[in-house]
């Protein structure tokens, strides 16, 4: 009887260790996934903002250029 004890002891005794390293890992991968979801949304931000700038930048190109034409266009019916 105190062998069985001893072997249940045993398997408890592994199963907890084994428990706790499976808690370990998966508290560990949601920090890294958490951490890498705010790196991933920082950079996002920063895309967006770079993006934002270009967009205007082009926009101005857009309203010289359309402002070169109508000049143009008005010179060449004089």
């Amino acid at each position: 009887m105190s062998g069985e004890l001893k072997g249940a002891k045993e398997q408890t005794d592994y199963l907890k260790k084994w428990t706790e390293q499976l808690n370990s890992l998966a508290q560990n991968h949601a920090d890294c996934s958490l951490e890498l979801r705010t790196q991933l949304q920082d950079k996002m931000l920063e895309a967006e903002s770079r993006l934002a700038v270009r967009l205007q930048a082009l926009e101005v190109r857009v309203e010289q250029f359309e402002a070169q034409q109508d000049q143009a266009d008005h010179l060449k019916t004089l």
